[in-house]
């Protein structure tokens, strides 16, 4: 009985390997069983959003490694669920979280601490109040030790807030959720360490200071400071 598995589009530069990955992913997963049929070759390139022939790519090398076998007249029936190169698929998933992830931080890195000068330009009393009770919460939650890399986001998104422009704080938030791993890898960004934790906050202290006095440079450098230890402390916490 064909599973109804729901899969995304193709997105690697190889798309036959995409879509060896996330058939994988789903054996893995249990969404798709031993002894189950895939969806035809025609619902396949739908779902993948990809060509026949990349599809049968696919299916060839899931047959040869014999994850597959494709019957003439029946369609292409799971023969095993455990097969070692399953495991391809969620090293794929990795792989690209890791792509993702690096390419958001070296965005951001550029980004906010421009939007940190121009908060600092523009930054109203309320603005400097709002950063001040992030950092206070951050704090108690750090004492309580329930702090977590979400808490320690809200001061990036604020600060973007501040600049009153759609566009900027919606790019914010893309680079951070690129941060994310996707949840069937079981990875996330690590919750920092205690030092870590304390020099992110410093960090963000120093920052909301900047933005409180309008030192627009001060609270360029600091925020550019402050996101290379995140890439750092990351890389090193993974």
């Amino acid at each position: 009985m064909p599973m109804a598995a729901i899969f995304e589009k193709a997105m690697n530069n190889t798309l036959y390997q995409d879509v060896v990955a996330q058939i994988c992913e789903m054996i893995l997963a249990g969404s798709i069983r031993k002894g189950e049929l895939l969806p035809s070759e025609a619902k396949l390139c739908t779902q993948f959003q990809v060509s026949r022939t990349t599809v049968r790519e696919a299916l060839k090398i899931l047959s040869q490694r014999k994850i597959i076998q494709t019957i003439r007249g029946k369609g292409s029936i799971v023969i095993s669920d455990s097969f070692s190169y399953l495991n391809e698929g969620m090293r794929a998933k990795i792989q690209q979280y890791e792509s993702n992830f690096e390419y958001a931080t070296q965005a951001r890195q550029l980004l906010e601490p421009q939007i940190a000068a121009l908060a600092a330009r523009i930054a109203t009393k309320k603005d400097v109040e709002d950063l001040e009770g992030i950092i206070h919460m951050c704090n108690v939650k750090e004492r309580d030790g329930t702090l977590t890399t979400e808490d320690l986001r809200t001061f990036h998104f604020r600060v973007a807030d501040i600049t009153r422009n759609p566009v900027l704080i919606s790019m914010v938030e893309l680079l951070i959720s690129m941060c994310d791993a996707p949840p069937e890898t079981s990875l996330q960004v690590p919750n920092p360490t205690k030092p870590s934790r304390e020099a992110v906050m410093y960090g963000h202290e120093q920052i909301m200071e900047a933005i409180r006095s309008h030192n627009c440079e001060d609270a360029y450098f600091y925020m550019r400071e402050n996101l290379k230890d995140f890439h750092d402390n990351c890389l090193t916490e993974y």
